[in-house]
């Protein structure tokens, strides 16, 4: 099981001639994300987005998440009542155990246009600051995430370069390289059967065990450098909230203009 190398505030022209280059994950280490991780409690979340703004998220009696053979359903709520939830995910209630997670969609059609957090969350934009690993102008689309304590979410790869600034929370992360795809179990092609790499029945999936994961347990203001094509899956242990940022690394105009 390769570690996951950790860099020390990485300069742009360290991480572009070294990092990125090397098409391998890492973890980038006391980058300025601004004021977000002092500031960003679920109730500072709950009470700076307007009350009237709707969100849609994942719910599910689940705590692994499966985007092939859905174990969860779409549901609309008010972004200060789903933090609530969120926070609140895998405590008993009346309807049983329920966990909650949100990835945020472009403002408009997500089928025509990108997630852009400073867009869609105008209230928090200014508590957070683009990592100053990439060119401002390569930035592709950034998505807002939160979810339940201790939920994963579906192995699967992006096309493109991207890294996940994690702001509250501790998650585990779990890459694969592209070379192992052979043994990942894909089907539909970015999303893998294996819904949970880390309880993976080898009766079902033999050739799982001949891949390489790379693991790494993030901390708040950890920034994690996910390279395109790696598979990778994420485990909250905590309540979570984080921002992944999208960047082209080759010519915009081959990328699909779909939110990312």
């Amino acid at each position: 099981m390769p570690p996951i190398p950790v860099f020390e505030n990485p300069t742009r022209e360290f991480f572009q001639t070294s990092i990125q280059p090397s098409r391998r994950p890492a973890i980038l280490r006391h980058l300025n994300i601004g004021p977000c991780l002092a500031k960003w409690s679920p109730d500072y979340l709950a009470l700076s987005v307007s009350s009237h703004k709707q969100v849609v998220v994942h719910e599910s009696t689940c705590n692994r998440l499966r985007f092939l053979n859905k174990n969860f359903v779409y549901t609309t709520l008010p972004f200060c009542d789903f933090v609530e939830k969120a926070v609140a995910g895998g405590e008993k209630s009346q309807n049983g155990r329920k966990y909650y997670y949100y990835r945020a969609l472009a403002s408009g059609d997500p089928r025509s246009s990108r997630a852009d957090f400073r867009a869609d969350f105008p209230e928090l934009a200014g508590d957070f600051v683009f990592p100053d690993v990439m060119e401002p102008e390569t930035v592709f689309s950034s998505v807002f995430r939160c979810g339940s304590a201790d939920l994963g979410l579906f192995l699967h790869y992006d096309v493109m370069d991207n890294v996940l600034c994690q702001i509250r929370g501790r998650k585990r992360a779990i890459l694969f390289d592209p070379e192992d795809v052979d043994y990942l179990y894909l089907q539909g092609g970015d999303k893998s059967l294996i819904h949970d790499p880390e309880n993976v029945d080898l009766n079902v999936f033999p050739l799982f065990a001949k891949a390489a994961s790379w693991t790494c347990d993030m901390d708040e203001g950890d920034v994690l450098f996910i390279p395109a094509m790696w598979m990778h899956y994420m485990r909250s242990i905590e309540f979570s909230v984080a921002v992944n940022v999208f960047w082209c690394n080759l010519p915009r105009e081959i990328y699909d203009a779909k939110d990312t």
